[in-house]
């Protein structure tokens, strides 16, 4: 799957062309870069790191979902948050898949493997806000 990040929108798109993308939130936004072993910019991850200032990763993660209703994935996330409970989800007949995953109470990491790329969404709450970092790969 081929991941890119075009004009402030997280872009997935699978092997059939169809793509889905999540509106980047208002807030304070960075692109992320990724390098190779050997220093060039790597072409098959892109990502952003966004803070919610003043959100914590509750409120952050429902913000987030929301944003991302309008596409598949978005609908595939779930509506609560497991509360401190690792998880998984297989979406549609199999061509999704999300697991929810707490490294401690203040950062989920919500990884979504489609077919060819994975995206990971990671939320961590300090005093601050939540910040959300969005990776795209491809396989």
């Amino acid at each position: 799957m081929n991941k890119m990040l075009i004009c402030g929108c997280l872009a997935l798109v699978g092997l059939s062309g169809m793509a889905y993308s999540a509106p980047l939130p208002k807030v304070n936004c960075t692109e992320l870069s990724f390098k190779q072993s050997d220093g060039s910019e790597d072409p098959y991850s892109s990502g952003t790191s966004c803070l919610y200032a003043g959100k914590s990763l509750a409120e952050s993660y429902q913000s987030y979902r929301e944003e991302s209703l309008s596409e598949d994935y978005g609908k595939s996330l779930r509506k609560n948050i497991p509360s401190m409970v690792n998880y998984n989800d297989t979406i549609t007949d199999g061509q999704l898949w999300i697991s929810y995953k707490w490294n401690s109470p203040d950062n989920l990491e919500v990884e979504l493997a489609f077919a060819g790329g994975v995206t990971t969404v990671e939320f961590k709450q300090s005093q601050s806000g939540t910040e959300i970092r969005t990776i795209a790969s491809a396989d």
